[in-house]
């Protein structure tokens, strides 16, 4: 279960930064999974990971699917 911050993160990172809602979809099911294996899964360091958002800068990644 995402907590209500990981969810306007989530937000955030459709409307601000442009990532789809798919995809976001798709990092929110991930963060969740991995959650319910009982791994420390970080939602920022995710979305870096899968190279949704630069971790520096905070943008969407080239990489990733954004509009």
């Amino acid at each position: 279960m995402l907590t209500e911050t990981e969810m306007r993160a989530f937000d955030l990172a459709v409307s601000r930064f442009g990532v789809t809602p798919s995809r976001v979809k798709e990092v929110a099911n991930s963060l969740t999974e991995r959650r319910a294996r009982g791994e420390a899964a970080d939602l920022f360091q995710l979305l870096a990971t899968e190279k949704i958002l630069a971790r520096a800068s905070g943008r969407c990644s080239p990489s990733a699917a954004c509009r």
